[in-house]
């Protein structure tokens, strides 16, 4: 069965109520997907498997229905659409992310899930970084794994070994408050962000990382999809910690501006005189601005939380 939701809304019909989902996004996945299916029905055989064709021109659908399960379509390309459509589209009480590149093995998913099925987390991340394959990752990959890492850390309070891994588990707790916005690979570290944002308890295990099979080709392009990372980081931050990005601007103009505002003084300069004031009274705006959001920020979280107290206690008067 092929599942085309509307493109033109947000609006999207459930599939079908399940306890597990395993939602595995595609594109020209034909030389793997197989394997990983198989491996998912051999491990847990009680869960229900999804697949999401994101344009796929290969036999990735064709595998996938002559194996029995479920496809959902997605014209937007972009694994974030596809993971939103699928997300949307599908009411389950775990829900379980993994790509379908056969670099994951799909054996891990029972140290992945019994946290969140215990109740000891709400979602649980695969850390691929302690048990890779030798060629898995390029230096220039696992530095910019560091530097997000880092800057998720510093910026947004978030502490997880492995920001960009597409293996976790999530509850249906975490799936319904989250709302996503990103299209592309920068899906895994919006989800991150806003977990912790959303007081969601994470956990994360060390998991198996393999190569990729001969023929099966990396949709990742680093320099593209980095950038869209890093601007992820920052555009939350905005989003989340409005004064923290304004005091940012702040002093980052301010400090050009004292360069300027000196270069005028003692160089009989007016253009740049003109120019360290100009920057001042800018970095002022920023902080100001920055400053209301906030307050806009707090009052909105307030009425967000007044809204599920409001809606847990009719349910329980139901």
């Amino acid at each position: 069965m092929t599942l085309h939701p509307n493109q033109n809304t947000d609006e999207v019909s459930i599939v079908q109520t399940e306890q597990i989902a395993v939602l595995i996004p595609c594109f020209n996945e034909a030389k793997t997907i197989g394997g990983v299916i198989d491996d998912f029905k051999n491990e847990l055989p009680e869960a229900k498997i999804y697949i999401g064709d994101n344009n796929s021109n290969d036999k990735t659908v064709s595998i996938a229905k002559a194996m029995g399960v479920t496809v959902i379509s997605e014209n937007r390309q972009g694994k974030g659409h596809m993971l939103k459509t699928m997300v949307e589209n599908i009411d389950a009480e775990i829900y379980i992310m993994i790509d379908g590149d056969g670099t994951y093995a799909a054996k891990d998913i029972h140290q992945l899930i019994l946290p969140v099925i215990e109740g000891k987390c709400d979602m649980c991340i695969g850390n691929r970084l302690n048990n890779y394959q030798p060629g898995s990752f390029s230096n220039f990959h696992l530095i910019g794994n560091k530097l997000i890492r880092y800057l998720t850390y510093r910026l947004h309070g978030v502490k997880i070994p492995d920001m960009l891994t597409g293996y976790r588990v999530m509850s249906r707790k975490v799936v319904d408050k989250m709302c996503l916005i990103s299209g592309g690979f920068e899906i895994e570290t919006e989800i991150n962000i806003k977990s912790v944002w959303l007081g969601s308890r994470i956990c994360s295990v060390d998991i198996h990382y393999g190569t990729r099979p001969a023929g099966s080709i990396s949709k990742i392009k680093t320099i593209n999809d980095g950038y869209r990372i890093l601007s992820t980081i920052f555009m939350l931050l905005r989003e989340h910690q409005p004064m923290t990005m304004g005091g940012i601007i702040c002093l980052i103009l301010i400090t050009i501006g004292t360069v300027f505002f000196c270069g005028g003084m003692f160089g009989d300069n007016l253009y740049c005189f003109i120019l360290g004031l100009s920057m001042y009274l800018i970095g002022i705006i920023a902080l100001a601005t920055g400053i209301i959001l906030n307050a806009i920020n707090i009052s909105h979280r307030e009425l967000e939380q007044f809204h599920r107290k409001l809606l847990k206690s009719t349910k329980t008067r139901s």
